[in-house]
C-alpha cells in the first residue's frame, strides 16, 4: 500500500514548489544568469603579480562561466607552451655556445 505520509509529503512539496513565493524568488536568483565583464579576447599574463590576494582570485572564478574559465585555461596553456618553448630555444643556444 502507499504510505499516507509519503503521499502527504509529495502533495505538499509540490504545491510548495508551484505556489510559494519565496520558492519562486530563490529559483529565479539561481537561474538568472549575471551579466558579467566582457572577456578580452587575450589575457595579459605579465601583469600577475606573485603577492596577489588568493582569496579574490578565487572569488572572481567563481564568477566566470564555464565557457570563460574554459577560454582562461586554453590562453594559459598557450603562453605557457610559447614561454616553454622560447625558454628551451633560450637554453639550447646557451648550451651549443659553450
Amino acid at each position: 500500500m502507499f504510505n499516507c505520509w509519503l503521499f502527504t509529503f509529495i502533495k505538499k512539496r509540490m504545491y510548495y514548489t508551484q505556489h510559494s513565493v519565496t520558492y519562486k524568488k530563490n529559483h529565479a536568483r539561481k537561474t538568472r544568469r549575471k551579466a558579467g565583464k566582457e572577456v578580452s579576447a587575450t589575457y595579459n599574463f605579465h601583469d600577475i603579480k606573485v603577492d596577489r590576494d588568493v582569496k579574490n582570485v578565487r572569488k572572481r572564478y567563481r564568477q566566470m562561466t564555464k565557457e570563460e574559465l574554459i577560454e582562461r585555461l586554453i590562453q594559459a596553456e598557450q603562453f605557457i607552451a610559447v614561454n616553454f618553448e622560447g625558454w628551451l630555444a633560450e637554453q639550447f643556444g646557451a648550451f651549443t655556445k659553450e
